[in-house]
């Protein structure tokens, strides 16, 4: 399933649902899924300027090769989120746990990258870079990077800089963070990051799929694109709710009209953050369209519009053998019945 969603609503305007082929992984289905919607919006006259994806490659070559017309910028969250990752086993040495306290620094100083470049790619790399001299408490760099001669932040104070835990140049830690930071395939996509956008709302919209049509049940590709539908239904009707006030007080502290919050404590970052609640739900939509469905019912209108897919029975890399092979091979090659152990 593939979707596509408005940056500045944060509704889906197109999906696609495509059956899995046989011994194909996922990856060329995302693209033929997201080539399946922009034709959508070339069918409905609806120009596209820029798309904003995940770390696709396959999807970027295309998007490179068949509509250059079309400007391609990567989500910084998945990008932030690749690279931090790579920095969470590196503190497991007691060499490299300084490394610990700069991990979500790293990736807040990604985001502030991308949206200070002002769309220059060259300046977005030196502004990343100067990261390495940031961390060893150097703000200065005019001669190495003259797009960004020195930190945008202000100058520290004596007390302030105590309290920072910097890491000392050329130490273990710092050619850890070096490799991380300087990695050239990173840096040869960061020209994707020029126009900042974050696709977090798209993941909200998938673990809303999933209470629709759950992972672990088997569906047809007809129930599966109609689930997906209603989904998407939910999720447009519910787009931009308000955060939720205190409307009695109920607990000491709690002021009336004040707005609700929950906190979370993150289990990667270790760390406490506070979540906005939103007021409750409207289904409305259900109701509008089972009035609809009962309205033509009525009046016997019923249209039914069904593409008619051969679903394969089995989509995995070779074939099925026979039920006797199968069981036959699992007690030749049960642990407990072995006799050459």
């Amino acid at each position: 399933m593939h979707l596509c969603q408005s940056p500045s609503s944060k509704k889906v305007v197109a999906t696609s649902t495509i059956q899995c082929e046989k011994g194909r992984g996922s990856s060329p289905l995302e693209v033929k899924g997201f080539i399946n919607c922009l034709e959508q919006f070339d069918k409905d006259s609806f120009p596209i300027s820029t798309v904003a994806t995940d770390r696709n490659r396959q999807l970027a070559k295309w998007l490179r090769e068949e509509r250059p017309e079309i400007e391609h910028t990567y989500d910084l969250w998945h990008f932030s989120k690749n690279i931090k990752s790579k920095l969470r086993p590196l503190i497991k040495s007691k060499k490299r746990k300084v490394l610990e306290g700069w991990i979500k620094p790293v990736g807040n100083h990604l985001f502030w990258c991308s949206e200070n470049c002002e769309g220059d790619p060259v300046k977005l790399i030196q502004m990343w870079l100067s990261l390495l001299h940031h961390v060893t408490n150097r703000h200065k760099f005019s001669k190495k990077y003259p797009n960004y001669p020195k930190c945008a932040h202000k100058r520290y104070t004596k007390e302030e800089s105590l309290k920072k835990k910097w890491i000392v140049k050329d130490s273990p830690a710092y050619v850890a963070l070096e490799k991380v930071i300087c990695n050239k395939t990173n840096l040869k996509e960061m020209h994707h990051l020029t126009n900042p956008y974050h696709t977090g709302s798209v993941e909200s919209f998938n673990s809303l799929i999933n209470m629709y049509a759950p992972k672990r049940q088997e569906f047809s590709l007809n129930v599966m694109d109609a689930r997906v539908k209603l989904a998407v239904l939910d999720h447009n009707c519910n787009v931009g709710r308000k955060q939720s006030v205190i409307k009695r007080k109920i607990k000491i502290g709690a002021e009336i009209g004040e707005k609700k919050w929950k906190f979370q404590c993150s289990r990667l970052s270790k760390d406490w953050v506070a979540k906005e609640v939103k007021v409750p739900k409207s289904y409305q939509f259900s109701n509008n369209l089972m009035l609809e469905v009962m309205r033509r019912k009525a009046s016997n209108v019923v249209e039914i519009h069904v593409a008619v897919v051969e679903t394969p029975a089995n989509i995995a890399p070779i074939e099925r053998p026979s039920t006797s092979e199968i069981i036959s091979k699992r007690e030749r090659l049960s642990r407990f019945k072995r006799d050459d152990i």
